[in-house]
């Protein structure tokens, strides 16, 4: 419960002696406010007992062998007439009873709104009673009109069918076991002869002893008689407010100011997320417990590194390893991720669209401070944007020619201001001061009008140049987007102490109606969109939907269309595989803001719904085009979009009946919240980057294809896995050797696959791989790569890299490790990414065929595996394989790449007779639907 006063701490509700005293604190009854909290607190605390007491999953104190709750002797319960003369039944069925209503969670805390005027006993009750009877020749009437008149009233332990705990005792030193012999539920007395799990007859005599119950972590506890001990754990993220969040740090440093008891305010261990890997100070720590391997070598030394300072003579460093491919390839090799150098850092000071940007803020600075410091009505409309005070965007044109002429003043300075920054660059080589300043505001003002125009985008000027590109994003998110548990009231500070923030291609998962989000070890669900602008006193509502535009989202090639043009431009699907829908990017999202929505965090959160991947939107004209390497390259400045569509459904938003309730999705907000029809919207997130897009010039040809197919379930779908596969591979071994080449890291550049209509006919499609700056407004690597001269020389420089992956001496893997393809950022593409696909792709695409047979390894030991597993004969070995199944059948292994596409059905032409062609990737990988599909 909340403390007793506001502004005050559940501990001032105590007297706390000296910790060295031993002595338990007492309650304060000085305060009327206080009495009624510490009632709310004991509330819970018995809510919190029946949960342990009464734990699910075959671990309630009973089954555990710990005890058995049973009536205080101070309140007895009269027993069951019908049981007179077997009074050590009628006890049994009174504490079986007690059981029951306690694994069914009814107990004070746990149900709400029981009326036992209206509702009879609850049904696994009275199922329980009722086999009773039959088991003990019982009339069920009397039995269960016995229950209704002695149990659920104010001066017995079941008022209301809630169980009272405090009229409750736990009675320990039970040995014998009567265990259920159909679903072994164990009991510690013969519970009137009815399992209480499955309502099974119990054996007559106990069948087990407590010492043979299972070993349980908990029951070990409890009978070791250990003195009891603190663990007081907090949350310390970007999350938590200033204050409390360095109220936290002193306190898990033992640093205790204002009369601070040392026992209740104390912290023992800190849960945190990287905002802690460095930058904070919490002195040296005994212990790191880290819930997942890190991304990068870097992170994991960061984080470890926090324990064993200070001269402590012992700490430890715990990693677990989740179920995923990343943490699992360093749980086998850790030491590449203990032991290995870090990387340099580095700063990019080539890229003259970086320098733009910069030059352009600066510009714009100069000349809003003129307007500022001059104009008292733009001075009241300024804001406080990061980006830069720059009003709103609807006043632009009332002082776009005072901030013309401004610019043009500040001419000499902005040169100063160009040479500083080109000063012991790379660019410097290529540019003078003068030059970057004429091209950076050559065309400024006319592209901040036509942006100012825009309809339905952020309301502040600067906020929305920085989005189109025009200002720098600084290197970290600023489309940030706010989840408000409260509605805010003031204007300062902001955000709002209790807002949690997410950036917009994250909070659009996170935050989406419906998910819930656990903050303070309290669980909040969103409910609908709002947005707010600080603005005087009290923060303005904006409109919570944000721009809204109509979309195509196609199902077939899983493509979006921001003209929403009536069929995919991608794939040419119509409905019902393509389909339009209003695409919201929220300004923001909400809780329900009342206190009776907030549950305590069990351990489990729900995520319904989650965004997709990045979407590449296929611009109408592109900057740079050639055909190079075998593929047809492409390069432009566009839009790649994010979208939560919620499973397909979309979110049913209608408009809040409260002035700044912003809109609600019907079904999860309460009934009656909203006005209006719901419409069904889909919510998502834009940036604009730098794109480079690759495809195959020829889709078919030289003897191999690269043709994918959008619908069937037979040997078409394998073989569009595989080539999917060999796509992505080549994408991740491109982005891989581009990030050498511009020297910076590879979560620096986004990469992927998708699938465009191919020519050759209705339902087939070629695939396109994608390469993007992944810093919003892009950084320029992308656009320096796409040149003709520069993809000739990465393509070279892959293979290059390539060759040293196929040195077994230097590199070996079963297909992708974190030394070749795989990283943090592509987890989702590890079990299909293939350096050998990858190597074989470049060749076919730049010389017509492979160099080399890469899997005569790999293919020996998959046709080994299935002939083991399936009882197959191989009738042909060398390149291409042929195997008999003994069924009629046969099957040749070939390449995913080899122009096989028209022989998939008839089988292809062997010395043997037709023979159904597979391809060597699913062969190895999924040799389960080679069979079945064969």
């Amino acid at each position: 419960p909340e403390p007793p006063k506001r502004g005050s701490q559940w501990w001032q509700a105590y007297e706390w002696p000296e910790e060295a005293s031993g002595s338990p604190p007492r309650e304060r009854d000085d305060d009327p406010d206080i009495a009624g909290y510490i009632n709310r607190v004991r509330s819970g605390v018995y809510m919190s007992l029946g949960e342990a007491l009464y734990s699910g999953a075959g671990r309630d104190v009973e089954s555990l062998g710990i005890g058995l709750a049973v009536p205080d002797a101070a309140r007895p319960v009269p027993l069951p007439a019908c049981l007179s003369g077997r009074p050590d039944v009628a006890e049994q069925v009174v504490w079986g009873m007690i059981r029951k209503l306690g694994l069914q969670r009814f107990y004070q805390g746990a149900r709400r709104g029981r009326d036992p005027v209206r509702e009879n006993p609850p049904r696994a009750l009275l199922q329980w009673l009722k086999r009773v009877a039959e088991e003990r020749h019982l009339p069920e009437k009397d039995l269960v009109a016995w229950a209704r008149d002695q149990l659920p009233h104010a001066n017995q332990p079941v008022p209301r069918w809630l169980l009272d705990l405090s009229r409750l005792v736990i009675v320990t030193g039970w040995q014998d076991v009567w265990r259920c012999t159909r679903c072994f539920w164990p009991h510690l007395h013969a519970n009137a002869g009815v399992c209480q799990h499955c309502l099974q007859s119990l054996p007559a005599s106990p069948n087990a002893h407590v010492a043979d119950l299972e070993a349980d972590y908990f029951a070990t506890l409890a009978a070791a008689g250990r003195q009891l001990t603190r663990l007081s754990v907090e949350e310390l993220t970007a999350q938590t407010g200033r204050e409390r969040g360095q109220r936290r740090q002193a306190l898990f440093q033992d640093i205790f100011i204002d009369g601070e008891p040392t026992l209740p305010c104390g912290i023992d261990a800190l849960s945190v997320t990287t905002t802690m890997e460095a930058g904070v100070d919490i002195g040296s720590l005994l212990a790191v417990l880290l819930g997942n391997m890190p991304p990068q070598r870097f992170n994991y030394q960061q984080r470890v590194g926090r324990a064993g300072r200070r001269n402590d003579p012992l700490s430890v460093a715990l990693t677990v390893c989740r179920d995923r491919t990343h943490d699992g390839y360093y749980f086998e090799h850790p030491e590449e991720m203990t032991a290995a150098a870090p990387p340099e850092p580095y700063l990019t000071t080539g890229q003259q669209r970086i320098f733009t940007r910069v030059v352009r803020a600066e510009a714009l600075r100069l000349a809003f401070a003129d307007l500022y410091r001059d104009d008292t009505g733009f001075r009241q409309l300024a804001g406080h944007n990061v980006h830069g005070h720059f009003g709103p965007a609807t006043a632009w044109d009332t002082y776009r020619s005072q901030i013309d002429c401004s610019i043009v003043a500040h001419h000499h300075e902005l040169v100063d201001f160009c040479a500083a920054l080109l000063r012991a660059t790379q660019l410097a080589e290529t540019i003078d001061a003068a030059t970057l300043e004429s091209d950076a505001l050559q065309d400024l003002i006319t592209e901040i009008s036509e942006i100012a125009r825009l309809d339905g985008e952020q309301p502040d000027l600067s906020q929305r140049l920085a989005e189109h590109g025009i200002l720098p994003m600084f290197g970290f998110p600023t489309q940030v987007r706010y989840l408000y548990l409260h509605q805010p009231t003031r204007s300062h500070p902001w955000p709002p102490e209790d807002a949690i923030d997410r950036d917009m291609r994250i909070a659009i998962s996170e935050f989406a109606p419906g998910n819930e989000i656990v903050r303070e070890k309290k669980v909040y669900t969103p409910v609908g969109l709002a947005g707010f602008r600080p603005v005087g006193k009290e923060p303005e509502p904006v409109n919570a939907l944000g721009p809204v535009v109509p979309v195509g989202l196609c199902e077939i090639c899983k493509g979006i269309d921001p003209d929403a043009s009536g069929s995919c431009p991608h794939c040419g699907a119509g409905t019902p595989d393509y389909e339009v829908a209003p695409l919201s990017r929220p300004a923001g999202f909400r809780t329900s803001w009342s206190s009776y929505d907030i549950q305590p965090y069990e351990g489990i959160s729900q995520k319904l719904s989650r965004a997709s991947t990045p979407k590449l939107a296929t611009p109408q004209t592109w900057e740079e085009q050639h055909t190079c390497g075998g593929m047809v390259v492409r390069g432009t400045h566009h839009q790649i979009w994010q979208v939560n569509d919620n499973g397909g459904d979309g979110f049913p938003l209608a408009q809040s009946t409260n002035v700044g309730g912003g809109w609600l999705v019907e079904g999860i907000a309460p009934p009656g919240w909203t006005q209006g029809t719901p419409v069904p919207h889909v919510i998502g997130a834009m940036i604009t980057t730098d794109v480079l897009v690759c495809e195959p010039e020829h889709e078919v040809g030289g003897g191999y294809a690269h043709l994918m197919y959008g619908r069937g379930g037979g040997r078409e779908q394998l073989i569009s896995t595989a080539r999917k596969a060999a796509w992505a591979s080549l994408a991740f071994a491109l982005r891989t050797r581009a990030a050498v080449t511009v020297d910076v890291e590879t979560r620096e550049l986004d990469a992927g696959v998708r699938m465009v209509a191919a020519s050759t006919g209705a339902g087939m499609f070629r695939p396109q791989l994608f390469m993007a700056d992944s810093i919003e407004n892009g950084a320029g690597f992308v656009t320096w790569l796409v040149q003709r001269t520069q993809f000739q020389q990465l393509l070279t420089d892959t293979r290059t890299l390539i060759r040293e992956w196929e040195n077994p001496a230097e590199h070996a893997c079963e297909g992708s490790c974190p030394s070749c393809l795989r990283d943090w950022s592509n987890t989702p593409f590890h079990p299909i990414l293939d350096w050998r696909l990858a190597a074989d792709l470049l060749e076919i695409l730049m010389d017509g065929k492979p160099s080399k047979d890469r899997w005569a390894g790999i293919r020996d030991a998959a046709i080994r595996g299935v002939c083991d597993d399936f009882g197959w004969t191989v009738l042909e070995t060398g390149p291409r394989p042929v195997l008999d199944c003994g069924d009629g059948t046969r099957v040749c292994v070939v390449h995913p790449l080899e122009a096989v596409d028209a022989d998939l059905v008839s089988g292809v032409t062997t010395k043997h007779g037709m023979a159904l062609p597979f391809d060597v990737f699913n062969f190895d990988r999924r040799p389960g639907e080679v069979y079945r599909r064969r």
